[in-house]
């Protein structure tokens, strides 16, 4: 079996709420990208997309970091609902199955998985994994198997609902609905992705999502006196 390699997996909202951030989401991505490249010049780091509003889209499977494309107004179509259940499960589905594949095939897996979702609203259209239990349950299994989530919402409760999610509170970050927020929201995706180059990845992404949090949380104490 050859060398291993890091999967990344991300899941960015495209429903019709986004519509207003369409130009700021394409450029945070494409950015998050191009510092991806240089960062990963000479690592296997292989990343899947998926664009998900009341359907999933794939934007990119499986491709080595240096040859993925910009995202484009083409590709990034804001409409429709958020199916977030569906899309997480998707996501999940597909890894295992290509894992399946490669290992029945004697070929290099994945030595690190890191899923990171993405949205500004919650779950609301999903028509296969309805229920929050059966999403749940799925990402529990995952963890325990070694992958790791992280959940950044956007003008949303991401602490709450990442610990409903099985997710976490510790791998949430908050980020505001704006041209900023989004940006924000991309530099944290590249910040995750660069954790996982390093020994002790998981407690790094930990570590991060704590400090932004009481940055966060002293931010509104200083707003108040």
């Amino acid at each position: 079996m050859t060398k291993e390699f890091i999967d990344v997996i991300i899941l960015l909202d495209q429903s019709i709420s986004m519509i207003e951030l369409t130009d700021d989401t394409i450029g945070g991505f494409n950015s998050l990208i191009e510092t991806q490249k240089k960062e990963n010049e000479n690592k296997d780091v292989f990343v899947t997309t998926y664009l998900f509003n009341t359907e999933i889209k794939t934007l990119c499977d499986s491709k080595r970091i240096s040859q993925i494309k910009p995202l484009t107004r083409q590709e990034y179509v804001a409409s429709g609902s958020t199916a977030l259940f569906d899309a997480i499960g998707y996501a999940i589905k597909r890894e295992e199955n290509k894992v399946r594949r490669l290992k029945r095939n004697h070929k290099a897996i994945p030595s690190k998985t890191l899923y990171v979702i993405t949205t500004d609203g919650y779950e609301n259209s999903s028509r296969k994994y309805r229920t929050l239990d059966s999403i749940r349950d799925l990402i529990k299994k995952k963890k325990k198997e070694g992958s790791c989530f992280v959940f950044i919402g956007a003008d949303i409760d991401s602490d709450e609902f990442a610990e409903k999610l099985g997710i976490g509170s510790d791998y949430a970050f908050n980020v505001n609905r704006s041209s900023i927020g989004i940006r924000d929201m991309m530099d944290n995706v590249s910040c995750c992705m660069i954790d996982l180059n390093t020994p002790n990845f998981d407690e790094k992404i930990r570590n991060r999502s704590f400090l932004r949090r009481n940055m966060i949380n002293n931010s509104h104490t200083n707003k108040r006196t």
